[in-house]
């Protein structure tokens, strides 16, 4: 059994607004382009996984509260740590392998994909320098031009660095084995990880 995973899966919990100009709780923090790279995987052709991933998400926060906004999604609550930029947005989702079948002694394989996703932020709307927010989009406008093949020669400024990690748990009283490679299945191990890093620029995409 291959397990599919979609990468910040985070999205998965979050609802589309249906009106045509939401409101988000919080003030906005800014909108940042990320790159996620492919550091570890120790879940084999379990969890397949791509080298690397790219999308923009805006980081809104109320005091200690934070929030995970990705396009055409509400956003993922969190935390947030003024003092020193820190985040952590935390997401779970069940799979059931197959069901248990106890008159046939079956016990049933569930498992947990569990997803953390942490990090340190420089909010745009701290950058009071004009200039400074200005150069700060150029450059990631000009990192999102050089992923798209044109000779971009800017530097980006990170103003977001962190991980997203996925590990993949049995579930108590569950039998997972046959997803071991060494009985026939895909999996290298269980529980396994996937660890991404992250790496975002500020964005002036609006969504």
């Amino acid at each position: 059994m291959r397990l599919p995973l979609v990468v910040l899966a985070l999205a998965a919990l979050n609802f589309v607004f249906a009106a045509c100009e939401p409101s988000y709780p919080g003030v906005p923090l800014g909108t940042y382009s990320v790159v996620e790279t492919l550091d570890a995987n120790t879940c084999g052709g379990g969890l397949p996984v791509l080298p690397t991933v790219s999308f923009d998400v805006e980081l809104r926060a109320s005091g200690a509260i934070g929030y995970w906004r990705m396009p055409a999604s509400g956003p993922v609550t969190g935390t947030y740590r003024e003092a020193d930029g820190a985040f952590e947005f935390r997401g779970t989702t069940t799979l059931v392998a197959w069901a248990p079948d106890l008159p046939n002694g079956i016990a049933g394989c569930t498992l947990e994909q569990r997803e953390t996703i942490r990090g340190t932020v420089t909010p745009i709307a701290t950058i009071t320098d004009g200039a400074a927010v200005d150069s700060a989009l150029d450059a990631g406008n000009a990192a999102d031009a050089g992923a798209a093949g044109d000779a971009g020669t800017s530097e980006p400024r990170e103003l977001l660095v962190g991980e997203h990690v996925v590990d993949v748990v049995v579930t108590r009283g569950a039998d997972c084995g046959a997803l071991l490679a060494v009985q026939g299945g895909s999996f290298d191990a269980m529980p396994c990880r996937v660890r991404y890093t992250m790496s975002g620029v500020a964005s002036d995409a609006t969504f």
